[in-house]
């Protein structure tokens, strides 16, 4: 398919300041997961100013959390106060990613990492790692953000894309390529088109889902017209497909 599961971000739900109200100078969200390298993100800021306002959102994942990352950033020596959230809603998370300035991910291998579109619908560009295997990585252009050279110096390169982000345009890229009405296009054509070649008829379009914080029709007025799909999907298969999931799949 031409796109990623992480591109349904909905851009009418996505918050954006100007540049010169945001607040926090570096976010990253993503659990607390080895995965997740937030100890070269540590390793990073070492080098860097240590007045630099600095925000990390996550959420418990098996034996890690919010102290075991406090306690990480303390061996690697982070000179920054750093302010640690965990487990916020999605309209929090979403408040944080309009006020800052650049956001970074530093996996080096997962699927869609859905931080990252969020990021670009706030308008905030997005520093990566260059040789990471992460779906939105492909997104990342001279709009959208940088991909640091993890063998180079990560402060230095971190310190030189924060003073240029008000450069970037990421939201305006994000609409007119991943936004969900966009994707909703993409795949229509990509089923209509199949379903043309192995003639069979092409009765309706998808309804347009939304990614928020989890894949929803919440956002979509017309999702009252699936409330019976929904219920035979929960008739046949109830442990995959909750009574109420129509309206907790947003949750």
């Amino acid at each position: 398919l031409p796109m990623l599961p992480c591109d349904w971000i909905q851009p009418r739900l996505a918050k954006s300041k100007p540049f010169a109200e945001r607040d926090i100078d570096i976010l990253m969200v993503a659990n607390w997961d080895l995965f997740k390298r937030q100890w070269q993100f540590f390793e990073a800021l070492k080098s860097m100013p240590k007045e630099l306002r600095i925000v990390m959102i996550g959420q418990p994942a098996g034996c890690f959390d919010i102290d075991f990352a406090r306690r990480t950033a303390k061996l690697f020596d982070a000179r920054q106060d750093i302010e640690f959230r965990q487990s916020l809603t999605i309209d929090e998370v979403a408040d944080y990613q309009s006020r800052s300035k650049v956001s970074t991910i530093f996996s080096r291998r997962e699927g869609c990492c859905v931080a990252i579109t969020e990021s670009l619908m706030a308008n905030t560009p997005v520093a990566m790692l260059s040789d990471a295997h992460v779906g939105p990585r492909a997104y990342i252009n001279s709009q959208t953000g940088v991909l640091l050279k993890r063998r180079r110096n990560l402060g230095a390169q971190l310190q030189a894309f924060l003073e240029c982000a008000e450069s970037f345009q990421p939201r305006a890229w994000a609409e007119a390529n991943i936004a969900a009405p966009i994707s909703t296009e993409k795949l229509n054509q990509v089923l209509r088109e199949n379903a043309e070649a192995e003639q069979r008829p092409w009765i309706t379009d998808i309804m347009e889902p939304c990614w928020r914080a989890h894949p929803t029709l919440k956002y979509n007025p017309e999702m009252e017209r699936l409330r019976p799909a929904y219920a035979a999907l929960h008739q046949e298969y109830p442990q995959l497909f909750p009574a109420d999931l129509i309206e907790t799949s947003c949750r």
